[in-house]
C-alpha cells in the first residue's frame, strides 16, 4: 500500500513532464518520431514499410482469382458413345461473398467479407495509428499489444480460405440398372490470390509484433529511465508483470471464467468433430433436378426426382449431345423395367431449405 501510495506522488509531483519510467505517464510521444529523431532508419520504416506492403499483398489477394472450380457430367447410355461435358469458373473473394448471398448463406457471406476483406486493413491501420500518433506509452503499450493479439486472430483467415477450398468439392455417380450411368464432379483449388493472401495475413502479423518489440525498445532506450531507486527498466516492467500475475491469482471470477471459456472450446470442438460439416446443393444438367450432399466425410448422397417423382413420369434428356429420341426411348425402357420387375426405389424428399 505504501509503494502506491508513493507512486501516485511521484505522479502529482511530477507530472507529466517526467518520463514515464519516472513516474510520469501523460508525456506523449511516437516511436516513429523517437526513432527519426534517434537516427535509426530501420526502426522508423520497418513497421510502415512492412504495413504497406501487407495492405499491397491483401488487395492484390483479394481482387486476384483465389480458387477455380472445375466441374462436369460424364453420360453413358447402353449403346450409344459416352458423352462429357466440362466447365470452369474461378472466383475471386468479391465474386465469393456475392455468391453466398445469392445462395441465401448471410451469415457466412457476412463473416467472410468482414473478416476476410474488412478487418485485414483495420488491424493494419490501427498499428499504424498506434505507431505514428502520439501517445503516452502505458496507452500505446496496450493499443500496440491488443493490434499484435487480434493479428494473430487472422490466421483464421487461412482456415477459412482452406475450408472454401475443400467444401467446395463434390462427386457423385449413378448406375442406373445397367442401362444409363451418370456422374458429377466438382473440383475446387486455389490459384495465385490465396497463396498472395495467406502470404499477407503471416507478413500482417509479424508488422504487428515486431511494432510492439520497437515500442518496448525505443521507450527503454530514449523515451524514459528507470524508477527512482532502480538500476534499470527491465525490473520495473517485471515487477509489473509479477503484481499481474498475483493480481490474476487472487481472482477467483476471473479463473473461472478462463476455465469456463476452455471447458466451452473443448466442448464445442467434441461436437464438431462428431456433427456434420455442412449441406451443399448442386443442380444437375443430366438429372435437371436438385442433388443435396450430406456429411462430406461419409459421402451420403441423396437424389431428389431423378426420373419419376412419385406416379408422376417425367423423361428428362441424358445429355444435350445423345439423340433425343433414343435417350427418351432408353429411358422409358429403363423405368418400364423397373415397374415390371417392382424394384422402382421409393425417392426420399428433400426440402427447400437445406
Amino acid at each position: 500500500v505504501n509503494m502506491r501510495a508513493s507512486t501516485r506522488e511521484r505522479e502529482r509531483l511530477l507530472g507529466g513532464d517526467a518520463p514515464p519510467g519516472a513516474g510520469g505517464g501523460d508525456k506523449r510521444w511516437s516511436p516513429y518520431e523517437v526513432a527519426w529523431t534517434a537516427g535509426d532508419p530501420w526502426r522508423t520504416w520497418a513497421v510502415p514499410a512492412l504495413a504497406a506492403l501487407s495492405i499491397y499483398l491483401f488487395l492484390r489477394g483479394q481482387t486476384s482469382a483465389m480458387w477455380v472450380a472445375r466441374g462436369g457430367t460424364d453420360v453413358a447410355v447402353s449403346g450409344r458413345k459416352p458423352s462429357s461435358t466440362v466447365a470452369s469458373v474461378s472466383y475471386n473473394l468479391p465474386d465469393t461473398v456475392l455468391e453466398l448471398f445469392r445462395s441465401r448463406e448471410h451469415l457466412l457471406g457476412a463473416l467472410v467479407l468482414v473478416f476476410s476483406g474488412i478487418w485485414p486493413h483495420v488491424k493494419l491501420a490501427s498499428a499504424l495509428f498506434g505507431w505514428i500518433v502520439p501517445m503516452n506509452e502505458r496507452t500505446r503499450a496496450r493499443w500496440l499489444s491488443w493490434s499484435a493479439a487480434l493479428a494473430s486472430w487472422s490466421f483464421f483467415d487461412v482456415v477459412v480460405v482452406i475450408l472454401c477450398s475443400l467444401s467446395l468439392r463434390a462427386s457423385v455417380h449413378e448406375d442406373i440398372a445397367g442401362l444409363a450411368s451418370a456422374g458429377f464432379t466438382v473440383v475446387v483449388r486455389p490459384l495465385a490470390g490465396t497463396y498472395w493472401f495467406c502470404a499477407a495475413v503471416c507478413l500482417s502479423s509479424f508488422a504487428s509484433d515486431l511494432a510492439v518489440t520497437h515500442h518496448a525498445s525505443l521507450a527503454r532506450e530514449h523515451a524514459r529511465g528507470p524508477d527512482p531507486g532502480e538500476t534499470t527498466v527491465e525490473k520495473r516492467l517485471c515487477t509489473e508483470w509479477n503484481a499481474a500475475g498475483t493480481v490474476y491469482k487472487k481472482r477467483p471470477t476471473v479463473r473461472f471464467a478462463v476455465y469456463a471459456a476452455l471447458g466451452t472450446c473443448a466442448a464445442l470442438t467434441a461436437c464438431g468433430a462428431v456433427s456434420p460439416w455442412a449441406t451443399a446443393r448442386y443442380r444437375l444438367p443430366v438429372f435437371n433436378d436438385d442433388v443435396r450432399l450430406s456429411d462430406r466425410r461419409k459421402w451420403t448422397v441423396a437424389i431428389e426426382d431423378f426420373a419419376v417423382r412419385g406416379d408422376e413420369r417425367r423423361i428428362v434428356p441424358i445429355a444435350n449431345d445423345v439423340d433425343a429420341a433414343t435417350t427418351k426411348a432408353s429411358v422409358e425402357a429403363m423405368v418400364n423395367l423397373l415397374d415390371a420387375a417392382g424394384e422402382l426405389p421409393e425417392v426420399p424428399s428433400i426440402p427447400d431449405a437445406s
